[in-house]
């Protein structure tokens, strides 16, 4: 009969490389797309103001 051991297989490396991916990289892929969405709202609030004084 086989081991348990003969069936799991863990890939360190991999697993790693994975953590590293979301720790780091999915980290500042969710930064930038806030501060860019940021500087979206902040020139749409500028764009109304110059419009609103613009109309009075």
């Amino acid at each position: 009969m086989k081991t348990i051991k003969d069936f799991i297989y863990f890939d360190y490396d991999k697993a790693k490389s994975l953590q590293s991916q979301l720790s780091g990289g999915l980290l500042s892929e969710i930064t930038r797309a806030s501060k860019m969405k940021m500087e979206v709202t902040l020139n749409l609030v500028l764009i109304s103001k110059l419009l609103a004084v613009k109309l009075e």
